[in-house]
């Protein structure tokens, strides 16, 4: 399956490549940028991903935010509307950040955390952080597992 989506991603934009000799203009590369992006989340977003999620991860890359997605197995045993209510808080959580980086990262199993999300910021310094212990955090949410859980904003 994830194959599958893979191909359907990169494709057309591997034909085009390859129709122009690799000769590309910015907006193609930008493009390109993008779908590599989005193939990473295939992989190591796995049960991340829904298509409210790619739409939204989309959309905060193309407000020039940097968005990591990784899931390490620890939402594996949730049930579909459990899962589906997590992940349309990650959405949410995505559309709403103006952060310059997002973070989503599963939590591991047993906890009553199901998805921890940070979106962090570039110090008002203007100079750009030489690594993330000098950005600023912009939000922090813990989105449980359960839905009685009083989640942490």
């Amino acid at each position: 399956m994830r194959l599958a989506q893979t191909n359907r991603i990169a494709a057309p934009m591997l034909r085009r490549i390859a129709d122009r000799g690799g000769t590309l203009t910015e907006a193609q590369r930008r493009e390109c940028r993008m779908l590599e992006a989005a193939i990473r989340d295939e992989i190591r977003g796995r049960m991340l991903l829904t298509d409210a999620v790619r739409t939204e991860v989309q959309h905060a890359r193309e407000r020039g935010i940097v968005v990591t997605l990784l899931d390490e197995g620890g939402i594996d045993d949730l049930d579909e509307a459990a899962r589906d209510r997590v992940l349309s808080r990650l959405a949410d959580a995505v559309s709403r950040s103006h952060a310059d980086r997002i973070i989503a990262r599963t939590a591991a199993e047993g906890t009553a955390v199901a998805v921890t999300v940070v979106g962090l910021r570039e110090p008002d310094s203007g100079a750009p952080a030489q690594n993330t212990d000098d950005l600023e955090v912009e939000f922090w949410l813990e989105i449980p597992r359960d839905e009685l859980e009083i989640p942490r904003e």
